[in-house]
């Protein structure tokens, strides 16, 4: 976990950022404000007595009881501007891909990806993830309490791993809709912090920029983890505060950490020889299309598998499937579900759900467990090339979990019937 030193002098609180989620990763917090002083600050300010009933989620058993971070909605004008942006901008991958490193002011909304759902606090995914918040910066006298400025700052983060690259690019947005008194004008630099995981590739001298109502700021940063160890780096972005009325204060705050990181360089994942990220702990999706003419009829086998099969394997609310890399495990689940199949054709071969590469094959569970189909061995081929493209491109390692969507998603999987062994023989038209 993190452990910052104050750096105000003299002391100075600051209202700090908590985000909550999922994969979130908690950060220790250089925290000197009180619970009720911070309560009485918030309470004072008439434009903020409106947002005192905010959400305040306590952080990991390190943090103290009393240890309660201020934040505020989010702004509704910041994410009508980035929504904008989103829905008419074109070649938004390569756009953000070209920003140049650092931190900057912006005339215009930066460029949020679409995979951001700017509905959501936090959208988690496997290989993306984004926090949206907004933070009250307070400025205030230790040990008087009274307040100098505050600064309304709504903070958009977020980060896209690689899966065949120990390094990646990290981005942050910044909206400021209200500041007034010390805060107004304040200056404020804004760096990248990693754990002993990773670090900033190309690092730069930071930019001090001017705080300034209604004003956007974007940067960009290159993170890596070098070598070759299986690591878990931690990433955001620091950013300090400095008062130009009363320029030896400084305040700090931070974004959100991000998700939980896992760099490596497993040999299981092909054709990555420099390795690379995910955000593991996210069970990612593979999704076949029944209409698929590569192998339409596996992803129909494997969507009835998943109906008639009393666990559900990898549908919505019922148990993921799990990664399994032992060639020799996944040789006996293959044959353990298709003993006694009989082909109706020269064409036709075994096809089996869960997959044979996973912990859910039938040598491991049991064969009334699992299904087999007549699946045209072309079809079932394409199928399995389709599943090692998703397994790599994710970076699912032994062990990790995932779901799979072949198209009865909208099934509700509490109307599903009982087990069926005369399953459709999807190698015939």
């Amino acid at each position: 976990m993190r452990s910052k030193k104050w750096w105000a002098v003299p002391p100075i609180a600051v209202t700090i950022l908590l985000a909550s989620g999922p994969t979130m990763a908690h950060a220790a917090r250089p925290i000197v404000d009180q619970a009720s002083k911070a309560q009485t600050l918030i309470g004072a300010t008439a434009d903020l007595a409106a947002t005192a009933k905010h959400r305040c989620k306590l952080g990991p058993s390190s943090m103290a009881a009393g240890e309660c971070p201020r934040r505020g909605p989010v702004s509704a004008e910041a994410i009508a501007a980035a929504r904008r942006v989103q829905k008419t901008s074109t070649g938004q991958a390569a756009k953000i891909q070209a920003e140049p490193d650092g931190m900057v002011a912006v005339s215009t909304p930066p460029l949020i990806p679409t995979w951001c759902d700017l509905e959501q606090e936090a959208t988690n995914l496997r290989m993306n993830d984004c926090f949206i918040q907004t933070s009250y910066v307070v400025f205030y006298r230790v040990p008087n309490g009274s307040m100098t400025g505050i600064a309304t700052v709504t903070y958009f983060e977020w980060a896209t791993l690689n899966p065949d690259s120990r390094s990646w690019d990290h981005h942050l947005a910044m909206y400021v809709s209200d500041a007034f008194d010390d805060a107004l004008n304040s200056t404020f630099i804004a760096t990248p912090w990693c754990n002993a995981a990773c670090g900033v590739a190309n690092p730069t001298t930071p930019t001090r920029l001017t705080t300034r109502v209604n004003q956007w700021y974007k940067g960009k940063w290159t993170l890596s983890s070098p070598g070759t160890a299986t690591v878990y780096p931690e990433q955001n972005t620091d950013l300090y505060f400095t008062s130009t009325v009363t320029p030896d204060r400084q305040i700090y705050d931070f974004t959100p950490p991000m998700g939980y990181a896992r760099c490596d360089s497993s040999s299981l994942i092909a054709d990555t020889p420099n390795g690379g990220c995910s955000y593991y702990k996210v069970a990612p999706r593979h999704e076949l299309s029944p209409h698929d003419w590569r192998y339409g009829r596996h992803a129909a086998f494997v969507a009835t598998a998943q109906v008639e099969l009393p666990d559900g394997w990898g549908l919505p609310r019922y148990p993921p499937l799990t990664r399994m890399y032992d060639p020799v495990l996944e040789a006996n689940n293959h044959a353990t579900s298709c003993a006694g199949f009989l082909p109706t054709g020269p064409m036709d071969s075994c096809d089996v759900y869960p997959f044979a590469g996973t912990y859910q094959g039938a040598a491991i569970i049991g064969k009334s467990r699992t299904a087999v189909g007549h699946v045209p061995v072309d079809q079932r081929a394409a199928g399995n090339a389709a599943f090692a493209t998703f397994v790599s491109s994710n970076r699912i390692l032994d062990g990790d979990t995932f779901s799979v969507n072949a198209g009865v998603l909208s099934v509700d999987p509490r109307t599903r019937h009982t087990p069926n062994t005369n399953l459709p023989d999807y190698s015939k038209d």
